[in-house]
């Protein structure tokens, strides 16, 4: 005769159908008693648990599982929340019944007892191990344990390594927890002394030398391991692969002093005896061993390889390069390059527009491996409204088998200007050194022939219609914008120096200096949250050219110019300025432009811009010394993973006889 608990059982079973079958492997869950979540919600909190359950459905399984539900409501808030189960394995089913109890929040939040860190610092680490609800904290007392270990933690980091304290918890009402932390931060470690010993193939002083930053401040096991690895790390390139490394701490808890002993079992010096590339399809061997620098019979240095690897990946043609050491015996190395290949070739169509050019496009073909020399092959056309030109460049990014790239280009362009038209061909070489992830310096030497050149100007210098330059130049770049294709924070300066002359096969000589930069400021830190914030910048630029050969004046194609949508907004593009009786615009010898500007978010890629332009242009070298014009206005900018679309409208505020009241721009990419 069937017992009446189990005919109660299975008939609960049939009140809470339909059974979870699609959930389960063989085996039935039924959730009693559950309001604040359904019971999808409860089955994903059990998915580590339902796959223990779907190899062995045993009473210990479930009443882990009922174990991990009461956790799981615990962390939502739940803190009184109780679960209890019924189990039938003849059924393979069970019934897990809840007492959910009442949300419980935290009220007030408080950390006393210390000032040797930010209190807002420990609070948030406090506040991340709790959930949230909104602007709530939920409360369980597992997680607030949690949260006091990280506080003291953190303390503990930086170098409070006695810090203890008290968690207070008082309960003002039945769903309301109040929360106090009382810290004793106890006294601040220091480093007193270091020894090295053991295997030493350096003096003592030396590889003490080595830890020098990191021997300043205070006392934490971190700063212990990041000693420790950059010993290794010097063993390592010094050929001993096998080095290993122990330490030893003596802490005095009563002065707050730490010494620290290192010993080093340096092992075998390691050769290398062979060199194996693989995965090379298109790469040939001979040129990719070249670049490796690295020879049997060479001392196996790790360091050495590494950059070595770093200089092989920034050609472009590898997705991966990894070196794989393999004793043989005798202190020496059989070393396998394994290489993964790039997509080299590739096709490319960029799409853009301007006030002055109009639409424009640009078809771009790319060979990072040309002919398998990591070399980067590069051929483009361009075209709008008033350009069209092409171009063809190789790049080396080993140049001199340094970490230089150099590139040389020979192209060919015509365009129009509001003040002249030209063509012009000529070939450019330059050499890049990339000195970190901001730092960058160029220079260049180039000749090219400009003719066909037409202009309506009445140039008191005349106009020079056909004419060859060649210069070298010079040039720093800083940058330390996080992303420079849409840029909300960090700066960027760029200064570049060119000399014209005669003695470089040309017919025009002159020095010219040209300094742009900008500066971006969020008024609150993006995060992955909230990546679109209010932010401001303020870009200025400035630029000199004097003639310095017998001629003296400089073409009026090398001038500088003023107004458009990059400069001051409230002109057309180059119409700030000197003009000529016609009212064509005459360049100048000196320039300058400063833009400020913020920027609001209206959707998440959808700004609105409210800006502020000064500018003027001088016949002299003194840039400052021409007549300041201002602009002020409006704009739109749709951010794009690409680009930026922008609209400006610039007004003049101090509008002269024959000008325009202010101009419309409108542009892709980022004009700052």
């Amino acid at each position: 005769m069937m017992r009446s608990s189990t005919i109660l059982f299975l008939l609960a079973l049939m009140l809470w159908m339909p059974l979870r079958s699609g959930w389960a492997q063989g085996y039935t869950l039924v959730f009693q008693g559950n309001a604040a979540f359904t019971e999808m919600e409860l089955l994903e909190a059990l998915e580590f648990d339902r796959g223990i359950l779907d190899r062995e459905f045993t009473i210990t399984a479930v009443d882990d599982a009922a174990f991990m539900l009461q956790l799981f409501y615990e962390k939502a808030g739940f803190d009184e929340a109780k679960v209890s189960f019924e189990f039938n394995g003849a059924a393979r089913a069970a019934v897990f019944r809840i007492n959910e109890g009442e949300l419980v929040t935290v009220r007030e939040l408080t950390i006393t007892g210390t000032d040797v860190l930010p209190n807002e610092l420990l609070l948030e680490r406090f506040r991340a191990s709790l959930t949230r609800d909104g602007a709530n904290l939920l409360f369980s007392e597992e997680s607030a344990s949690s949260g006091f270990s990280d506080v003291v933690g953190t303390l503990a980091d930086a170098g409070y390594l006695a810090a203890e304290g008290e968690l207070i918890i008082t309960s003002p009402s039945r769903t309301e927890r109040d929360i106090r932390i009382e810290l004793r931060e106890g006294p601040l470690f220091e480093i007193r002394q270091i020894r090295i010993r053991g295997d030493l193939i350096e003096s003592e002083e030396f590889l003490l030398e080595r830890l020098t930053e990191l021997r300043q401040g205070t006392y934490t096991r971190d700063l212990v391991y990041l000693m420790r690895a950059s010993l290794f790390d010097f063993y390592r390139s010094r050929g001993y692969y096998d080095v290993s490394l122990e330490f030893q701490e003596e802490i005095s808890e009563a002065t707050g002093q730490v010494d620290v002993a290192f010993n080093i079992t340096s092992g075998v010096l390691y050769t290398v005896e062979s060199i194996e590339f693989t995965g090379l399809d298109r790469t040939r061997e001979s040129i990719a061993r070249a670049r490796l620098k690295l020879e049997p019979g060479d001392v196996y240095d790790t360091e050495h390889v590494q950059n070595s690897i770093r200089q092989l990946l920034t050609t472009g043609a590898f997705d991966n390069m990894v070196a794989r050491p393999t004793r043989t015996g005798n202190g020496r190395l059989a070393v396998t390059m394994a290489a993964t290949e790039s997509k080299a070739k590739s096709f490319a169509i960029n799409l853009g527009a301007g006030s002055w050019e109009g639409p424009r496009g640009k078809l771009i073909y790319e060979d990072n491996n040309f002919l398998g020399l990591l070399r980067q092959f590069r051929a483009e056309t361009f075209g709008s409204l008033k350009s069209m030109g092409a171009s063809v460049s190789l790049a080396n990014p080993g140049f001199l088998n340094r970490e230089l790239r150099s590139e040389t280009t020979v192209f060919y362009t015509s365009s129009e200007q509001p003040a002249f038209e030209l063509t012009e061909y000529g070939i450019l070489f330059s050499v890049e050194k990339r000195w970190n992830a901001r730092h960058t310096t160029i220079a260049q030497i180039g000749v090219k022939d400009v003719f066909d050149s037409s202009s309506e100007v009445i140039d008191p210098d005349g106009l020079l219609e056909e004419y060859r330059l060649g210069s070298v130049s010079l040039g720093h770049r800083w940058d330390t914008r996080p992303n420079p294709i849409n840029p909300n924070t960090g700066f960027l300066v760029d200064a570049r120096t060119e000399l014209a002359s005669s003695a470089l096969l040309g017919d025009v000589d002159y020095l010219r200096t040209r300094v742009r930069g900008s500066y971006y400021l969020p008024w609150v830190q993006p995060t992955e949250a909230r990546p679109s914030v209010p932010f401001s910048f303020v870009a200025g630029r400035v630029g000199v050219i004097s003639g310095t050969g017998g001629r003296g004046s400089v073409p009026l194609q090398e001038r500088f110019f003023n107004g458009g949508s990059t400069t001051v907004r409230s002109f057309a593009e180059d119409e700030l300025g000197r003009q000529d009786i016609n009212g064509k615009p005459l360049g100048g010898n000196s320039v300058f432009s400063v833009n400020f500007e913020t920027q609001f978010p209206i959707r998440e890629s959808l700004f609105l811009a409210a800006f502020a332009d000064a500018g003027a242009l001088s016949a002299d070298a003194n840039p400052f010394g021409g007549e300041t014009r201002y602009g002020v206005g409006l704009g739109v900018r749709y951010y794009t993973p690409i680009a930026a679309l922008r609209v400006d409208y610039g007004w003049n505020p101090d509008q002269r006889e024959g000008e325009s009241m202010g101009a419309l721009h409108f542009g892709i990419g980022f004009a700052f």
